[in-house]
């Protein structure tokens, strides 16, 4: 069965509020990547890891995209930019990919993921070579302002409470990482994001996040956290404080 039509008026930035080339340069600096190292992002579209790697450092990327429609655009893309040698790109997603135990450096996870975090970490940890990186996009609780309407649509999404950025990051540690990195929208990036929603036509969830955006904004007690960890061994010791791991 052919792929369907995505939604009318998608609104990619905002599926993807860390999608910019700062954060881009920052995580190939911060991962330690070079050339020929492995690279997945999963739920790619264009502005990309992948490709921004890619050229940056000559990573070998993997982009993995949800549809047909999205995977030719993103191969014009790739083409346009002179990368076809550097990205691929596979359909699906994790961990039905078929994706090898071990088989990336890093692995970036830049759009909006609904599940709980240990749901999500648990199913990428595994495709990370020994001190790969991982990053993961994630709402967070910011703040302590009264926001209950927008935690309890959010915590509804995801299956859990919504935690503060630093129990995001003791979670991580939890789970085998060792966190090096962690960053939110203000308010004022908050309003910049949801800008483009603004008389589109959305489904119902995206609707009500967006009334909820609107009625806090300004004082939302709810933002997007980007955070960067690196995968840790079992009786591995802590690094020192010089080093980053």
């Amino acid at each position: 069965m052919p792929d369907a039509e995505p939604p009318p008026h998608r609104t990619p930035d905002a599926e993807r509020p860390f999608a910019r080339e700062d954060v881009f340069q920052r995580v190939g600096r911060m991962a330690e990547l070079q050339r020929n190292s492995r690279v997945l992002e999963v739920g790619a579209t264009h502005p990309s890891f992948a490709m921004s790697l890619a050229v940056q450092l000559g990573c070998e990327a993997v982009a993995l995209l949800a549809s047909s429609h999205e995977e030719k655009g993103f191969l014009q893309a790739v083409k346009a930019a002179g990368l076809a040698g550097r990205v691929s790109t596979r359909k699906g997603e994790l961990p039905e990919a078929g994706f090898k135990n071990g088989e990336f450096n890093a692995v970036m996870l830049p759009a909006r993921r609904h599940g709980t975090l240990e749901s999500i970490v648990e199913g990428t940890r595994p495709l990370l070579a020994k001190r790969g990186r991982l990053g993961l996009c994630y709402p967070v609780k910011v703040g302590i302002k009264d926001s209950g309407p927008q935690l309890l649509h959010w915590e509804k999404a995801l299956g859990e409470k919504l935690l503060l950025p630093r129990d995001v990051l003791g979670k991580l540690m939890a789970l085998g990482f060792e966190p090096e990195w962690v960053e939110t929208l203000s308010d004022l990036e908050l309003d910049q994001l949801y800008a483009p929603w603004a008389g589109q036509s959305l489904d119902p969830a995206r609707q009500a996040e967006l009334e909820l955006h609107k009625a806090h904004s300004g004082r939302s007690g709810v933002s997007f956290a980007w955070v960067v960890a690196r995968r840790r061994e079992a009786g591995e010791k802590p690094p020192k404080s010089r080093d980053r791991g």
